[in-house]
């Protein structure tokens, strides 16, 4: 009843709330806003306007816990990269021998400019071998592994799920 009287009072004052409740929010305003990554606006108006807008589905930010060093070492020796993550490879030789060594491919695929591993190969194209450390190719392999489990998890679950980035 607080809120409603401040926003009564003399048409002039404006109460702002946040929640992560769409049920919250519609019992206690009139307008909506949807903000994202620190206070960005990516929508303002009524709540029906802003269901029909972004009220057809779910978004879901996922983080990947940071590999332990053991791990890496380990995924990087099953794979015949060996286990000084120090040294460089040839991106291509080594995507070439992870699929030998029976690394998902769907992931291996994303290996290229515009794929999720883009960064890999703009590491390649810098360097004149082509070469990328191995941490930082083994590392990737490790994150998208995990990242596509998620994402076979969530289709066992809805019918379409789609990555954004």
């Amino acid at each position: 009843m607080v809120v409603e009287k401040i926003s009564q009072r003399d048409k002039k004052s404006a109460v702002i709330l946040t929640t992560h409740s769409m049920e919250e929010a519609e019992a206690l305003a009139t307008k909506l806003g949807i903000m994202v990554r620190g206070g960005k606006f990516r929508c303002f108006g009524t709540s029906q306007h802003v269901k029909s807008k972004f009220g057809v589905g779910y978004e879901l930010e996922i983080k990947v816990k940071k590999a332990p060093f053991r791990e890496l070492q380990e995924l990087s020796d099953d794979l015949g990269l060996g286990t000084d993550l120090q040294k460089k490879v040839v991106l291509t030789a080594a995507v070439r021998g992870c699929a030998e060594a029976g690394f998902d491919g769907a992931i291996l695929d994303q290996v290229r400019p515009d794929g999720i591993g883009g960064d890999l190969t703009l590491e390649a194209g810098l360097d004149p071998a082509g070469e990328v450390r191995t941490l930082n190719l083994v590392t990737f392999l490790y994150a998208q592994r995990l990242g596509f489990k998620v994402i076979n998890f969530l289709l066992g679950i809805f019918s379409q799920v789609e990555m954004l980035e």
